[in-house]
């Protein structure tokens, strides 16, 4: 049966604005109400997350503007700032938007060098007539960004990642490393169902932040769900994962917006520079486009500046739907922390916290047109 708690009626709309968006066949677009709130470009962060950050992604566009501020918001950003970088010291890479998880990871190896980069595993591939339509236009331009690097595309076999990870786990003391999601959930359900890796990845991760699901009412599970809906069931239906879950679903992410006018002074910034940043802003500046991930990122580090709700989940293994109900703190069951609302246009809010990312951005590698 799915419910829709009274909480959340208020905080999403169950008609079509709000449930069209980041869904498997259609087009990446959405309508929120935009705020009329000014930002600052500097601010004083206090981020509560210290523990390193382990980084699964299918990198696409919004996953380099994920990944790339939580590296780079950092320094002197007023003199009461105590900002600091995140550590992201292993990503593994998982087909989603890029079909293709090997190039992706050297792809990401070269952009981010101090970090481990390893593939993991990709569904079976669509063709191109199954292939949505913005989907091939996010490859084609992602292939492009990939090719100015000369990472060339390589027929190797699927990948698992399973070695790498337990490898890269088990010198971390117990709870003393957090996991962010930005792309289907593949290689955490194969972790979670090899019986060696998963006892280090239960004791050594602290918090599993994920980008994806939906609220009900929608019609198609959103894109990283639909992908592979198995693997959500395994990662949301695991007992001893779901208290270390925190959810950011589409509808959040569609209903928290700047102005239209913010957005696009703080993507003019971000196309002046020579690195990664500027190519992707150069290759789609679009809020539809970009807001997931980097809002993903932004509840991770800025954890003060959003609110959540503790639910049950149950997903439909066929097509990645959710069905939510209210916990109730003494049924005795675990629960996922469902993020509701992200804080915007305050000093502490997504838009600041973006604009010092691009500000304090130091391209290891100069790009070429």
């Amino acid at each position: 049966m799915m419910i829709l708690p009274s909480f959340l009626s208020c905080c999403f709309t169950s008609g079509s604005a709000f449930v069209t968006k980041r869904f498997s066949h259609g087009r990446r677009h959405g309508a929120a109400a935009a705020s009329s709130s000014s930002s600052s470009s500097t601010g004083s962060y206090q981020l509560k997350n210290k523990r390193p950050l382990f980084v699964d992604s299918d990198v696409g566009f919004d996953d380099i503007l994920a990944i790339s501020p939580l590296l780079n918001t950092k320094s002197n950003i007023n003199a009461n700032s105590t900002a600091y970088a995140t550590s992201i010291p292993f990503i593994s890479t998982v087909g989603g938007i890029q079909s293709c998880p090997d190039r992706s990871a050297r792809f990401l190896q070269k952009i981010f060098p101090a970090a481990k980069v390893f593939p993991g595993r990709a569904q079976k591939p669509l063709d191109d007539k199954e292939t949505p339509t913005w989907l091939l236009t996010f490859r084609n331009g992602l292939n492009g960004i990939m090719d100015s690097f000369d990472i060339g595309v390589v027929n190797s076999p699927r990948k698992d990642s399973s070695a790498e990870i337990a490898e890269f786990l088990k010198d971390y003391e117990d709870l003393g490393v957090d996991l962010m999601c930005l792309g289907p959930l593949t290689n955490i359900a194969s972790w979670i169902n090899d019986e060696h890796v998963f006892p280090l990845v239960q004791s050594k991760i602290n918090h599993v932040w994920i980008m994806g699901g939906n609220i009900p009412g929608a019609d198609e599970a959103e894109f990283n769900f639909a992908q592979d809906p198995r693997a959500v069931a395994t990662v949301l239906g695991n007992e001893a994962m779901r208290n270390k879950i925190r959810l950011l679903p589409a509808q959040t992410c569609q209903k928290c917006a700047p102005s239209s006018t913010e957005w696009k002074e703080l993507m003019e910034k971000g196309k002046n520079g020579t690195g990664i940043i500027s190519k992707v802003l150069c290759a789609t500046a679009s809020w539809d486009d970009l807001k997931y991930d980097p809002m993903c990122a932004f509840s991770y580090a800025m954890p003060q500046s959003i609110s959540y709700s503790k639910m049950h989940i149950e997903v439909n293994e066929e097509t990645g739907l959710l069905s939510l109900s209210t916990a109730v703190e003494e049924d005795g069951y675990s629960t996922v922390k469902i993020i509701v609302d992200v804080t915007i246009d305050t000093e502490e809010g997504f838009l600041n916290w973006l604009s010092v990312g691009i500000d304090h951005y130091k391209p290891i590698i100069k790009l070429t047109s």
